[in-house]
C-alpha cells in the first residue's frame, strides 16, 4: 500500500516537472545525441541535444503540454529511434544500434498502447496484404484472371477491414493524443464528411495539441484540393530560373504532374504522357511537371536525360513543401487536371485515368 502510494505521488510530481528520458549507449561515450520534435505541418526541428556520459548513458529532460511523436538521432542521423514521449520517466532499455526499427520505451503509457496497436495492425492486415501482394504477381505471371480478379476482391474487404478497425481505435481513444495523432497519418483512407464527424469527438482538452492543428490543416487541404475548387496558386521556378504561375495557362486545360528524380514510377510515367500531350496538346491541353526534389543537380540532370517537351519546375522544399501539402500529394503518380478557368477538374494517378477524362473534355 505505502508502495502504491509513492508511485501514485511520484507520477502526480512528474506530470508537473515533466520528463526524464534515459538511454544507454556504452559504446559511443561522448557520443551527442540530438531531439527532434515537430512544431509544424512539416516542419521538424532539433529541439534539445545531449551528450553520452563515460558509463554510457544519455539523457533529457524536459516538459511537453501533450505527448509527442520524436525521433531521436545520433550525430550522423543515420542512426535514430522514434516514439512517444509524454512527462514521465521514460527508459530506453536496449543498446541503441539494436533497437532502431523497434526501439523498446519503457515509461510512457501512450507508447505502449500505440506500439499495441501498430502490432496488431502489421499481424492482422500488413502481413496479409503483402501476402495478397505476392499471389496477385504470381496471377499476374501466369495470365490468371480469375485468380487476379479474386485477389482484389478480397484486398478490397481487407482495406475496409482495417480502415474499420483503425477508425475504431480512433474513436475509443478520443481523449488521447493518439486519435488526432491517427487521423493526421490516414485521412487519406476518409471521406471529408468520416473526418470530420472524427475531428468532432475529440475531447476538447486536445484542441491545442500539435496533432489537432496537423490534422485539421491537412483535412482542410484535402477538401481544397478536390474537383471543384480553385487550384491553389503556384510559383515556382524551372532550369532557367524563370518563375511560373498557374495565370500562365489560363485558357487551357492543364495537367500538373508531380515527380521525382528519384521516383522511378514517376519518372516512367512522365515518358508515358509524351503521347497523351502530343495528341491533346493542339486541341488546348498542356502539362506543367513539378519535381519534388530537393537537391537541384538531381532534377536537372533528370531533366537533361528525360527530355519532355513541356516546362518543368521544381518544388526545392521536396515532399513536404507548400505546393504538395496544398495539393494534398501524398505519394507518387499523382496527376491534377486543371480546366481553363483555374478549377481542379480530376485528381488522376495513372494513364487510363487520364485519357478517360481527357476523352470526355476534347472528343
Amino acid at each position: 500500500m505505502i508502495v502504491l502510494l509513492l508511485g501514485l505521488v511520484w507520477s502526480c510530481n512528474n506530470k508537473k516537472t515533466g520528463y526524464i528520458l534515459t538511454g544507454i549507449l556504452r559504446e559511443k561515450p561522448g557520443e551527442k545525441i540530438i531531439l527532434k520534435r515537430q512544431v509544424d505541418l512539416e516542419k521538424w526541428i532539433d529541439t534539445d541535444s545531449t551528450t553520452v556520459n563515460r558509463e554510457g548513458v544519455f539523457e533529457f529532460r524536459g516538459n511537453i503540454p501533450h505527448p509527442e511523436f520524436v525521433y531521436i538521432y545520433l550525430t550522423d542521423r543515420n542512426k535514430f529511434i522514434r516514439f512517444f514521449l509524454e512527462n514521465s520517466q521514460i527508459r530506453i532499455l536496449k543498446r541503441y544500434d539494436s533497437v532502431l526499427l523497434q526501439p523498446y520505451v519503457e515509461g510512457s503509457e501512450i507508447q505502449d498502447t500505440f506500439r499495441n496497436f501498430r502490432h496488431a495492425l502489421q499481424v492482422g492486415f500488413n502481413t496479409p496484404m503483402h501476402q495478397l501482394s505476392r499471389l496477385y504477381q504470381r496471377a499476374t505471371r501466369e495470365n490468371d484472371s480469375i485468380m487476379m480478379k479474386q485477389i482484389l476482391q478480397r484486398r478490397d474487404s481487407l482495406l475496409k477491414t482495417q480502415q474499420d478497425f483503425e477508425k475504431t481505435f480512433i474513436m475509443t481513444h478520443a481523449n488521447s493524443v493518439l486519435a488526432p495523432f491517427m487521423i493526421s497519418i490516414s485521412y487519406m483512407n476518409y471521406t471529408p464528411a468520416e473526418l470530420d464527424s472524427l475531428m468532432s469527438i475529440l475531447d476538447p482538452s486536445l484542441d491545442s495539441s500539435l496533432y489537432v492543428k496537423i490534422a485539421a490543416k491537412r483535412i482542410e487541404n484535402r477538401k481544397m484540393s478536390l474537383p471543384g475548387h480553385p487550384a491553389p496558386e503556384i510559383s515556382l521556378p524551372d532550369t532557367s530560373g524563370r518563375t511560373y504561375s498557374l495565370r500562365e495557362w489560363t485558357g487551357k486545360y492543364l495537367l500538373l504532374n508531380f515527380w521525382a528524380s528519384w521516383n522511378q514510377r514517376s519518372i516512367t510515367l512522365s515518358q508515358q504522357l509524351l503521347p497523351v500531350y502530343e495528341y491533346y496538346h493542339k486541341s488546348g491541353f498542356d502539362i506543367l511537371g513539378i519535381s519534388l526534389d530537393t537537391k537541384s543537380e538531381d532534377w536537372r540532370a533528370a531533366v537533361r536525360k528525360n527530355y519532355l517537351p513541356w516546362v518543368q519546375v521544381i518544388e526545392s522544399s521536396g515532399p513536404r513543401g507548400d505546393v504538395p501539402s496544398r495539393y494534398n500529394i501524398t505519394g507518387f503518380p499523382q496527376m491534377v487536371v486543371i480546366d481553363p478557368e483555374g478549377i481542379i477538374q480530376a485528381r488522376v494517378k495513372d494513364i487510363p485515368e487520364l485519357e478517360e477524362q481527357l476523352y470526355s473534355i476534347f472528343e
